[in-house]
């Protein structure tokens, strides 16, 4: 008996399995853009309601503390990179922009004379009592410091720096 050929079946086999592994690599490079881009999305959609909740505080504090005069109305929480090999991603930022926030919120309402005064050197001593671990940011800790504190027209802009903490 006869058998026949299997030289046009394997060719057959060679070019389907070429086909597969093109597919299988096709859709790796897919799934790899894709989680790119829904990172970047959700990095923007991150910073978009950071920025959303900032903008509607704002706008609760001027309409309660409108008409008042040398008070703090609002505060502003910037975060500085100290190296720029070191930057913070942009989503732990907004959490510790908000964190800060939420701590120094008692400063709302207060006499700008109050927490910057003339004579006594006020600010040096909230920088000196601001330093802060935060816990639990994406699976770290990071140690906050108040670098730069600026308190213009109701405004009390603050710079923090934040270190990863690794003791």
């Amino acid at each position: 008996m006869k058998l026949p050929s299997f030289y046009p079946i394997m060719r057959r086999l060679q070019f389907i399995s070429i086909f597969i592994c093109g597919m299988i690599v096709g859709a790796a490079v897919f799934m790899v853009l894709y989680q790119h881009n829904m990172e970047e999305m959700f990095t923007i959609n991150d910073s978009l309601k950071s920025e959303l909740g900032e903008l509607q505080a704002l706008n609760d504090d001027l309409t309660k503390y409108k008409g008042k005069e040398n008070i703090i109305r609002s505060i502003i929480v910037n975060v500085e990179d100290e190296d720029e090999e070191e930057a913070l991603e942009e989503v732990i930022k907004n959490e510790l922009k908000a964190r800060v926030l939420k701590d120094l919120q008692f400063l709302k309402g207060l006499s700008i004379s109050k927490i910057i005064p003339t004579t006594d050197n006020t600010p040096q001593t909230l920088k000196k009592l601001y330093n802060k671990l935060h816990t639990n940011i994406h699976e770290n800790n990071y140690v906050v410091q108040i670098e730069t504190i600026i308190a213009i027209h109701g405004e009390l802009r603050i710079w923090i720096v934040a270190k990863e903490y690794t003791g």
